[in-house]
């Protein structure tokens, strides 16, 4: 292996975004923080308020143990993740939504990935056999796929027949099959979870790319002194660049495979056949990450491709003749202005900052006034001292002591042994398997649980539920439709 360039390393270790946020005071809370709201759930986006909504609930889980750590209000914390100094986090406007977004960018991805690798949480371990065998496979498959030569081919494809031959005849002399041990089973599916990571985490990446090209074809666009004729030619150039280049061909290949029935299909049936087997029984949180493979490969699918779409946007415009004069002419006004701006940096007029504003007089009609209101008078009121009855506090102590208990652990854990049974288990049904003893209270216990662990919560639909008092009667409560998802992980609990 040749040595790493040191000058390289130096720069990486002064301007990377991923050793910024290894070296910050509050890194590890940052990675579990960022961990819960995007990975453990397969989310892609969230929107500002659910976001910062719960950031507060974190800040308040985490201060009795840290006190010292994260005390700052949630907004200045999204805002210092998304700054040029950390960018940890990316915000963006959706058209669809009517507050900011926020992503992980690739250095955080970067950053989960290999924390999440280093401490292996879902199967404890590294396998060797499996990553050998892979690498070998891999490079049979690059030696026999780089030669167009046709009898190479065939030789190789005789040999396979010859030892998938020689399987069937032993299967058939001895009527017993050799199938994987427990460690070689973990192994596997350890190294299965892993490539899944690593391909999360490269969709940020990828998105980049594309986005710094398109980027690049807006700045010339506003730069000026290009022909409408040049920058077409740069822009349908980059379109076929980022077509024709590695990273655009393998997207496109990905995106028929994540599309294709047939795929989907499959991977459905080999994960309900993975859940079946044994040895993986205790993978509930690997399980359930490939259970949510395929929605959220489509999903990235979809945004990277939304981010393509803009290079098209940005050729519509070239063509626009009138829209193109309108744009050129505000970025000459836009760089006079910053050109003027510079000149009076240097010897400014005066030590008062201000603007002058020239504008017509407008004549206004007296009937746009409001008629007069008398001012509003506030009545005074008299404090009295408070009488405390005895009787009253008392009464109220005893309800205090009788409140029930919560047992949150013992709670998740139903949620964690049903969800890993059945997959996604709705209120109603947790309820049915283990019935509520201690009333609405309880209700509301699994509500706050929901939330905080970023279950699933639909607003638009509402569940009535029967729930008994301790008088007897019957009492009906409408709640939204609450559905727990079977993506947990244990160290994330509080």
């Amino acid at each position: 292996m040749n040595s790493l360039p040191l000058e390289k390393l130096l720069q990486y270790f002064g301007n990377s975004a991923a050793i910024r946020l290894f070296r910050s005071p509050n890194g590890p809370f940052v990675i579990d923080f960022l961990h819960i709201q995007f990975k453990r759930n397969g989310r892609i986006t969230l929107l500002h308020s659910d976001l910062r909504s719960a950031l507060s609930l974190y800040q308040d889980r985490i201060r009795e143990r840290h006190p010292t750590s994260l005390r700052d209000k949630p907004d200045v914390y999204l805002s210092e993740w998304c700054s040029d100094g950390s960018n940890w986090l990316h915000r963006f406007i959706d058209a669809s939504q009517s507050e900011p977004s926020y992503q992980l960018t690739s250095s955080t991805e970067e950053v989960l990935a290999f924390v999440e690798r280093a401490l292996q949480q879902d199967v404890g371990f590294v396998g060797t056999e499996s990553r050998l065998r892979m690498i070998l496979e891999l490079l049979q498959d690059m030696v026999v796929g780089a030669s167009d030569d046709p009898n190479e081919r065939l030789e190789h494809l005789q040999r396979q027949r010859a030892a998938i031959d020689q399987q069937i005849e032993e299967i058939q002399n001895r009527g017993t099959v050799e199938s994987y041990g427990t460690a070689q089973l973990r192994e596997r599916f350890s190294m299965a979870v892993s490539l899944l990571s690593h391909l999360q985490s490269d969709f940020r990446s990828v998105e980049e790319h594309f986005k710094a090209l398109t980027r690049q074809v807006q700045s010339r666009q506003l730069q000026g002194g290009f022909s409408r004729g040049k920058l077409l030619e740069f822009a349908l150039d980059q379109e076929d660049c980022l077509k024709n280049e590695d990273q655009g061909r393998s997207f496109a290949e990905f995106v028929k495979l994540v599309h294709s029935p047939d795929r989907q299909e499959k991977l459905a049936e080999m994960i309900s056949q993975l859940s079946q087997i044994e040895e993986l029984a205790d993978q509930s949180a690997g399980l359930g990450r490939f259970r949510s493979m395929m929605p959220m490969l489509i999903a990235e699918a979809e945004k990277i491709l939304r981010t393509t779409q803009r290079l098209s946007l940005t050729l519509r415009k070239l063509l626009d003749t009138k829209g193109t004069k309108q744009r050129q002419r505000l970025a000459d006004l836009l760089r006079e202005i910053q050109s003027l701006a510079i000149s009076l940096s240097e010897s400014p007029t005066s030590n008062e900052l201000g603007a002058e504003i020239e504008v017509e007089i407008e004549a206004e009609s007296v009937w746009d006034r409001t008629f007069w209101s008398p001012q509003t008078e506030f009545s005074s009121i008299e404090f009295q001292t408070a009488i405390i009855d005895t009787d009253e506090r008392l009464q109220a102590f005893r309800q205090l002591a009788d409140l029930e208990r919560l047992d949150w652990s013992a709670m998740r854990s139903q949620i964690d042994r049903l969800t890993s049974e059945e997959g996604e288990v709705t209120l109603h049904r947790l309820l049915e398997r283990h019935p509520s003893s201690v009333g609405v209270i309880e209700i509301l216990g699994y509500l706050q649980i929901a939330h905080d662990d970023g279950h699933r919560i639909d607003s638009d639909r509402e569940m009535e539920m029967e729930i008994a008092t301790d008088e007897g009667k019957g009492r009906t409560l409408r709640l939204p439709e609450i559905t727990f998802m079977p993506q947990r992980d244990e160290m994330d609990k509080p």
